[in-house]
């Protein structure tokens, strides 16, 4: 390939490369969540601690409340009461989580990942739950959990 060819082609690269990335960064300003992602959320979440001795791999530890409060008032931001739970529901699998109707008055969403922390000598399998009570199909309230299993 002549040289002209070559810068040319990485001309064309570099154009379709970024699209993408400008196209990103209009989603993230003009849709109406912000660009809401739980691997965002996750990422803005303090180191999981070191546990003791005695207490065994596969314990399921809870979040404390405080340290989701961030997290918690982003998912109302982007989930004010009153929204249907379709928008709900679509909003929050857009930010990578699962969603279930559960028995017809809740809406219960799911959001996993895992993290290996203090170098890699074990990891945490991560979940965060949503859980959404409906009144008439519409968000009534939202709670946030996030709880971890040292593995």
């Amino acid at each position: 390939m002549s040289p002209r060819t070559i810068a040319t082609t990485m001309f064309v690269a570099a154009l379709l490369g970024s699209a993408p990335l400008h196209a990103q960064e209009a989603f993230y300003q003009d849709h109406p969540d912000h660009g809401l992602r739980f691997a965002d959320m996750e990422f803005d979440m303090p180191t999981d601690p070191l546990l003791p001795s005695y207490v065994g791999m596969s314990y399921v530890i809870h979040t404390p409340a405080h340290y989701l409060a961030d997290a918690t008032n982003r998912l109302r931001s982007a989930i004010p009461g009153g929204t249907d739970a379709a928008t709900a529901a679509a909003t929050l699998a857009k930010a990578g989580a699962h969603c279930v109707r559960h028995t017809g008055d809740a809406l219960i969403c799911r959001y996993r990942d895992v993290e290996t922390p203090w170098g890699g000598e074990y990891f945490d399998a991560i979940t965060w739950t949503v859980t959404m009570p409906l009144a008439g199909g519409h968000v009534a309230d939202l709670a946030v959990a996030r709880d971890w299993t040292r593995r």
